[in-house]
């Protein structure tokens, strides 16, 4: 389970590429792709390095208007699917 203080990077096996405001991303292993909207891929820069949800919404609430709340909630749905997926790691 991802907590607020969970720390996590990303899977170094994936490519990625800038698509304007969105990232779209290629698996080598599994030759799956994936693309990211703008605010996915705002969390997406976050995690070039070991970062923890925390740290991501500071961020991010700044950006954008979004409560903290609303901000950790939805990076933390988001971190778990990117983690189910195999595109992030536990750092």
């Amino acid at each position: 389970m991802i907590t607020p203080t969970t720390r996590l990077v990303r899977d170094p096996d994936l490519i990625s590429a800038s698509l304007g405001d969105e990232v779209a991303m290629l698996h080598v292993d599994s030759g799956r792709y994936f693309f990211l909207n703008d605010v996915a891929a705002a969390v997406w820069e976050h995690l070039e390095q070991p970062a923890t949800p925390a740290v991501v919404c500071a961020t991010l609430t700044a950006r954008y208007d979004v409560s903290p709340s609303q901000c950790e909630s939805e990076v933390i749905t988001l971190l778990g699917t990117l983690l189910d997926r195999g595109m992030i790691r536990l750092a």
